[in-house]
């Protein structure tokens, strides 16, 4: 975190943010078992069995323009 904050403290009078672009990229992982809820007093949890699931992953870009682009 303070490296973090010292980037954005050298970078506080940069004019160029016009050309720069931001990315971030996450996965979710389908039908995953792992999850928690809540559930009703009378309903019982039963766990799937399940060998493998598929894994969606996300990456987006912003920039000062806006959203730049996102692929799936």
């Amino acid at each position: 975190m303070n490296e973090r904050v010292k980037w954005c403290e050298a970078m506080r009078d940069f004019d160029n943010f016009d050309k720069v672009i931001f990315t971030d990229e996450t996965g979710y992982w389908l039908e995953d078992i792992k999850q928690k809820g809540w559930f009703p007093k009378t309903r019982t949890y039963t766990p799937a069995e399940i060998e493998s699931s598929g894994k969606l992953n996300i990456w987006t870009s912003i920039s000062m323009a806006g959203k730049v682009d996102t692929y799936f």
